[in-house]
Formats: C-alpha cells, sequence, structure tokens
C-alpha cells in the first residue's frame, strides 16, 4: 500500500480526494427477496459467429439468485429480443411457480 505523500500521521481531505478515481456510491443497492421481483436483461456481441451464426448474445439474470441465463441471438432486433424474453418468461413461471414483476435493461434502443 502506498502511503501519503508526507510523513504525516493523518491523512488530509485533498489527499484523499487526489487519489480516489470516482465518488463511492451514494445510495445502498437493496436486492429483491422474492424470485422474480426484478430481471435483469442485457445484450452484448461476440468476438466470434456461433457454429449456428449467432453473433449476439442475451442474459436475464434474477436479481434476488443472481441465476443468469445466457441465450445466443442471431440480432439485437426488439423481435429476436421479445423472443428471446418469451421463452425465457415461460419457462421461469413454469419453473418457479412465481411471476416476473420488474424487468431491468440499461434502455438499450433493442429494448424498445
Amino acid at each position: 500500500m502506498v502511503g501519503p505523500p508526507h510523513d504525516c500521521a493523518i491523512i488530509c481531505d485533498s489527499c484523499m480526494a487526489g487519489r480516489n478515481n470516482r465518488r463511492p456510491f451514494d445510495e445502498v443497492v437493496i436486492h429483491e427477496t422474492e424470485l422474480g421481483g426484478c430481471i435483469h436483461i442485457d445484450l452484448f456481441e461476440s468476438p466470434d459467429i456461433s457454429i449456428g451464426g449467432k453473433r449476439y448474445g442475451m442474459t436475464l439474470t434474477n436479481d434476488t439468485s443472481q441465476f443468469t441465463e445466457c441465450r445466443l441471438i442471431a440480432d439485437k432486433s426488439a423481435a429476436s429480443t421479445l423472443e428471446v424474453f418469451k421463452i425465457f418468461h415461460a419457462w421461469f413461471e413454469n419453473t418457479t411457480s412465481k411471476r416476473i414483476k420488474r424487468v431491468h435493461t440499461d434502455g438499450g434502443t433493442e429494448f424498445k
């Protein structure tokens, strides 16, 4: 660990501010306590195309259990993402007997 730039027992606010790359989070993150309370969805692009010709992936994460499922999709269109979500939605409700209450995305155009 790197010490303060000068010999002192107390690190002043200016020294700490100069060392910090960003401010700490001000809010406390509260996770859902019930399965299906919130599902986080995100898309990513793979550097390689899969054997089935799919270049993108969609992750669906349950906030309570942190269970994550990844589905491969050919494109980022709204139709493709909706189709994958419908399959996951049916699987989730049939498996857990719980309803999905909320979906959280990054607000990308593929979800509109």
